[in-house]
């Protein structure tokens, strides 16, 4: 095999008891230093209960239940965004009932030498399944769901074949999605804490999610 992995979507989701998403307007976020005034794209949203900031680098979403944060471009560090901006956020709000946070990581996998079919087949088909020979057909497609504990979170991996707009050349290719959730419950007793030691462990779970996809 000649595999083509690349890791293209990276984002954090933590929920909350309740976010006050007014509270993260255009000059909260400036006042404490979180972002420049110069750095806010004009596709930025601030309106009662929504607060969607978009910048080059990152872009942050927070609803009442929910704040979403993800880097705007491949070329961006995320691990950077996360220390200068999300990180000293939440240390700011530590009064909020945090009660999970999920850190994700896409990975998408081609072959140059062969079709998505092709390598679907070689990876998940269980030829003396009876399910699966049903679904042996020209046009079939396979993937697979996985999960374990690592460390403090809840590993999931749901693998299946996804099609992609290439941005470049205007046509959609095909490849074989990686979608990596670590998940962690936070204690309400001391949620801020711990949502604050996850983050700084961000690293961590960004190279296992590379570990085992280097087991391809």
């Amino acid at each position: 095999m000649t595999l083509v992995k690349e890791l293209k979507v990276q984002s954090i989701v933590v929920l909350a008891q309740s976010f006050n998403p007014s509270v993260f307007n255009r000059h909260w976020l400036i006042k404490n230093n979180f972002i420049e005034e110069e750095s806010v794209l004009p596709n930025s949203i601030f309106v009662p209960g929504v607060t969607q900031l978009s910048t080059k680098k990152f872009n942050l979403v927070v609803v009442p239940e929910q704040l979403q944060f993800n880097i705007g471009h491949q070329s961006v560090n995320l691990d950077d965004e996360i220390k200068n901006t999300l990180l000293p956020i939440i240390e700011k709000l530590q009064e909020i009932p945090y009660k999970a946070v999920g850190l994700n990581f896409n990975w998408f996998v081609n072959d140059s030498e062969k079709s998505i079919k092709e390598l679907c087949q070689e990876l998940f088909f269980i030829s003396e399944s009876k399910l699966f020979q049903k679904f042996e057909t020209e046009n079939s497609r396979f993937g697979s769901y996985m999960s374990m504990d690592f460390g403090k979170s809840r590993l999931k991996l749901d693998i299946k074949p996804v099609n992609s707009l290439e941005i470049k050349t205007k046509e959609s290719s095909e490849y074989i999605q990686f979608a990596f959730n670590f998940h962690i419950v936070l204690k309400l007793d001391d949620s801020a804490k711990e949502l604050i030691d996850t983050l700084k462990q961000w690293s961590n779970f960004k190279n296992e999610s590379k570990k085992i996809i280097d087991l391809l």
